[in-house]
């Protein structure tokens, strides 16, 4: 019978059998049968000696191999940058350590500076495309403003033409229906004598109206010069 490996527990030790003692076959011998049968058989078991297994804290090796295995990138990088000198991780003094890690540090600070200036210089194309889009945008606009301005212009020659044509009363109810500014525009544009007949025509209020425009443009005009 095997008993468990442990502290205070027979290792494999298998328990002796005594072995019978031989009995003579000649009558002559039976005094020392007797005496053998007389004799009580020893059945004390042999002391078998205990061993114990100590229960040493060992480190495992998976351990030891994964540790060295996780420094020796660094302890080469080290090396490396110190000149390829082959010391070990007790070797390295702090001060290389700390001079490492700062040109790390200076270099992902230049090359996440780099990466701004990229970000900011394709910000700034975008920015020139839209200013350009922008200007031409405003070209198209001028141009419209000015033909506007042209036609506004044609229209009101014409229709000062018209209105000298007209009666003066016919004239002065169209005046009448219109803006006080615009109509001010066009009295101000025909000759006195048409004016003053059109003026005659309109009601007591549309020409005190009309008359206060015109004054307040001749002393805007006034104060320019």
């Amino acid at each position: 019978m095997a008993f468990p490996v442990g502290r205070g527990y027979v290792k494999n030790a298998p328990v002796p059998i005594p072995a019978p003692n031989k009995i003579a076959s000649s009558i002559e011998n039976v005094e020392s049968i007797e005496n053998v049968e007389q004799s009580p058989v020893s059945t004390e078991v042999p002391k078998q000696k205990i061993e114990t297994v100590s229960h040493q804290s060992v480190q495992p090796k998976e351990a030891i191999e994964t540790e060295v295995d996780t420094k020796a990138p660094i302890v080469s990088l080290i090396q490396e940058k110190s000149g390829g000198r082959s010391e070990g991780i007790s070797g390295v003094s702090t001060e290389e350590i700390e001079r490492f890690c700062s040109n790390i540090g200076s270099q992902a600070a230049d090359a996440r500076f780099q990466l701004q200036r990229k970000q900011l210089q394709e910000l700034r194309d975008q920015i020139s495309e839209r200013v350009k889009i922008l200007e031409e945008k405003q070209n198209e606009y001028q141009i419209w403003l000015n033909k506007r301005n042209e036609f506004l212009s044609m229209a009101e020659s014409s229709l000062v033409e018209i209105i000298t044509k007209m009666r003066p009363d016919a004239a002065a109810a169209q005046l009448a229906l219109m803006n006080d500014l615009v109509a001010a525009s066009l009295v101000l544009k025909l000759s006195p004598k048409v004016s003053s007949a059109i003026m005659n025509e309109l009601p007591p209020e549309k020409s005190a109206e009309l008359t206060q425009i015109l004054v307040s443009a001749q002393q805007a005009s006034t104060k320019k010069k």
